[in-house]
């Protein structure tokens, strides 16, 4: 026990012990609720990858219900399409910072709550769908 705490293991001083994998996940959603990403095609604008998921279920939904003929269908998959590959991005990106801040993990929730804060006070994101404001914060776009 005394070797551990003298390495520097927080385990043994009592802080949780997070594994890569959890790391990867935690960090993965928090990248898909809050990055901005730009939208393609379908107006300019940034908004989190997960958003661009939603937009693209609803639009499916409705296309669902109207046999996805004409547009709605075209617009389910482009937003669908652009939110998968966004996602696949981030989750590449969260699995190398993951590895590189496993002995750390400290600083990745430190980060993850900074990005959050900041997501949340400041205009970063350009929404084309907002009927209020083209500059919105986090806590705007999914109303």
């Amino acid at each position: 026990m005394r070797a551990r705490i003298a390495s520097g293991d927080r385990s043994a001083k009592g802080l949780p012990a997070m594994s890569v994998r959890g790391l990867r996940l935690f960090l993965w959603l928090v990248l898909a609720v809050v990055l901005p990403v730009p939208i393609w095609l379908l107006g300019p604008g940034s908004v989190p990858a997960l958003y661009l998921f939603e937009l693209g279920s609803v639009a499916t939904v409705f296309g669902l219900a109207e046999g996805l003929r004409g547009v709605v269908g075209l617009t389910a998959l482009v937003f669908v399409g652009q939110a998968v590959v966004y996602l696949a991005l981030l989750y590449g990106i969260a699995a190398v910072i993951a590895r590189a801040c496993s002995r750390h993990p400290w600083i990745v929730f430190v980060a993850a709550a900074a990005l959050i804060v900041t997501a949340s006070v400041l205009p970063i994101y350009h929404s084309p769908y907002n009927a209020h404001a083209s500059q919105v914060t986090l806590l705007s776009v999914y109303p």
